[in-house]
């Protein structure tokens, strides 16, 4: 019922589908091509003649006059479910344009190799689709008001992807509306230049849990911008990684309660940072997966760092301690369930290496070694990592007695 065809080149239906599969395959409903070239008016229906749905996606990169001259079979306009295809350059209404009439596409796939200059003039009616589309992934284009607005009419898509894309208009006020009903679940802005419309617009997608930002530019900047979460009930991940984000506040709130996975890496956020975000201490207690790579830290930082004592992931490699000690991260009285730890590039100590150990649940461990003074490695023994699968010390520069030494204790699960 449901056959799936990766990798392939289907330029004409006889080269792939022989005549004699003609009427055999009677029960296929479902017919699912990732091709590097096809010709996208073969007529697969004259094939499989009990096909319902047709996902297809194509991975050389085309020439939109050749899609735009399509005559597509016109069973094609109910049965296409799935389209990803990639254009030299594409005007994105022109693309929509192009598909308004069919009924029934769940997920889009647009990528541009060049970004094209918006056409003011093509004129799109009500997309047959547009309460039926749950996926949207837009890479390298122009997005103006007539891009957005479109893009906000999709009141049922569940996850929307924009890459390398450039902001053209900031006025989400505009979409207010459109947004308040959205049911949104995943937003990723990747790489995209000056996309403060879609910063100051998160707070109105109450149905998203999962949130990545990262590596955007921004050029128009006023004043600090708020990434309001704090009314997201069922957020349960969010991933910024912005050079600008010491001119990005996130705002969390006591409705978060959902929330599992932190990532902030590379950021390089000051001291004082991660308190001034002002989490709920019940909130932090839920985290699972924690990411702060390559930021500062102070004792007011690990002071709330240390209410996740039930997250398994946690990474702080390359951090710079001000004042304070990886130690002063784990209290006392606290059991701490961390699996992978990750502090690569830390300067340890005695008390560190001793708060390591107390780690009982630890899997996996990357860290530097050679930052680490000799009377403080020998405290390093295996006995107290019953349960290590990994002990990751590459890019390390490690002296020979030192490498014997670890041999010894850990023997062949050194990384």
């Amino acid at each position: 019922e449901h056959l799936v065809l990766l990798d392939i080149s289907i330029k004409h239906k006889n080269l792939f589908f022989p005549k004699y599969l003609s009427g055999k395959l009677i029960n296929l409903k479902v017919l699912d091509i990732s091709a590097s070239s096809m010709n996208l008016n073969t007529n697969f229906c004259e094939i499989f003649t009990g096909l319902q749905s047709l996902y297809i996606s194509v991975k050389k990169t085309s020439d939109y006059r050749t899609f735009e001259n399509l005559i597509f079979p016109s069973k094609y306009y109910l049965l296409l479910r799935k389209i990803s295809i990639c254009f030299t350059n594409v005007s994105l209404m022109n693309f929509f344009k192009k598909i308004e009439s069919f009924e029934n596409i769940e997920k889009i796939v647009i990528k541009s190799l060049y970004i094209e200059e918006i056409n003011l003039f093509i004129g799109i009616n009500n997309q047959k689709y547009a309460w039926i589309l749950k996926t949207l992934h837009i890479r390298n284009f122009n997005l103006g008001y007539r891009e957005l607005f479109l893009i906000y009419k999709f009141q049922n898509l569940k996850s929307l992807i924009l890459e390398n894309c450039i902001f053209l208009y900031d006025n989400y006020q505009s979409f207010s509306d459109f947004q308040q009903n959205n049911s949104l679940e995943h937003l990723t802005i990747n790489s995209c230049i000056d996309p403060l419309h879609f910063f100051s617009s998160i707070e109105f997608y109450k149905n998203l849990k999962v949130l990545n930002i990262e590596n955007n530019i921004l050029y128009k900047i006023s004043k600090r911008i708020v990434i309001d979460v704090h009314d997201l009930p069922k957020l349960k991940k969010i991933s910024l990684n912005s050079g600008n984000f010491t001119i990005i506040h996130i705002k969390f709130g006591e409705k978060n309660t959902e929330l599992r996975e932190l990532e902030l890496p590379a950021c390089n956020l000051p001291e004082n940072s991660f308190y001034n975000i002002s989490f709920n201490m019940h909130i932090l207690n839920g985290i699972r997966s924690f990411s702060y790579f390559k930021n500062n830290l102070s004792l007011y930082d690990l002071y709330c760092v240390s209410f996740m004592n039930n997250c398994n992931f946690f990474d702080i490699s390359c951090c710079i301690f001000h004042d304070c000690r990886f130690s002063d991260i784990f209290t006392v009285n606290k059991t701490y369930k961390i699996s992978e730890l990750y502090i690569f590039g830390l300067n340890l100590n005695n008390p560190d290496i001793f708060a390591i150990r107390n780690l009982k649940l630890l899997t996996h461990i990357c860290i530097s070694i050679d930052l680490i003074p000799s009377s403080a490695i020998y405290l390093f023994k295996y006995k107290y990592f019953e349960r290590l699968q990994s002990l990751d010390l590459s890019n390390n520069v490690i002296q020979r007695r030192i490498r014997d030494y670890l041999i010894e204790e850990f023997g062949n699960i050194l990384v």
